[in-house]
């Protein structure tokens, strides 16, 4: 962990989100996935949560423009710490109007969307407002290797108890993102990780 995400951790006021945020660094590839994103350019962040992810790419790069929408309205009263570049804003992304971006992520998002229709809805629409050649950079949860699948699988039922889930397998949603005209490529990310994770980065043409 370097030391411009060490000063971003201590910017959130709240001691537990401290810890919470320093967790999930340790468990989700963030440094990993930020190589896949733009330099520059808008980029949005879909279901950003506490803003972890939405601020450390900010910070990492002036020239980046980050927006991050969540439904949760607290959450994104913490996620806002001060980065400049980085604003929030909190809706319903299955229903609020997206802005053109260079860049769209979803990071453990589309299995929180209990229906398949609210997904591909939410797919396409990234699609329509993605510039061409843009990208869109969605971290799922592969169902395999079958016990890593297994630990998310609990890790969700203890987090978020009365969330829905909806799984894709891998091949599913590869397919889904072709025919929507996305140059796609998977990249496992569960190596030395207890969890499952894998990373599609789908490109406009």
């Amino acid at each position: 962990m370097n030391e411009k995400v060490n000063k971003m951790l201590k910017m959130y006021k709240s001691t537990w989100l401290f810890y919470y945020n320093k967790i999930k660094l340790m468990l989700i590839p963030f440094i990993k996935i930020e190589t896949l994103i733009p330099n520059e350019g808008f980029i949005i962040d879909l279901g950003c949560s506490h803003g972890l992810f939405a601020n450390m790419i900010a910070l990492n790069s002036e020239k980046r423009e980050v927006l991050g929408l969540d439904i949760n309205k607290k959450r994104i009263e913490h996620a806002n710490i001060g980065i400049k570049n980085a604003s929030f804003k909190a809706g319903d992304i299955t229903k609020i109007e997206i802005p053109k971006a260079d860049c769209i992520i979803l990071t453990h998002v589309i299995h929180h969307i209990p229906l398949y229709e609210d997904q591909i809805k939410l797919l396409r629409s990234c699609y329509d407002k993605l510039k061409i050649g843009g990208k869109i950079i969605i971290v799922e949860l592969d169902k395999f290797p079958k016990w890593k699948y297994l630990m998310c699988l609990i890790t969700d039922k203890l987090l978020y108890p009365l969330d829905k889930t909806n799984y894709r397998s891998s091949e599913n949603l590869q397919d889904l993102l072709k025919k929507y005209n996305f140059e796609v490529e998977a990249i496992p990310m569960h190596f030395r990780s207890i969890y499952s994770h894998i990373t599609y980065m789908a490109k406009k043409i």
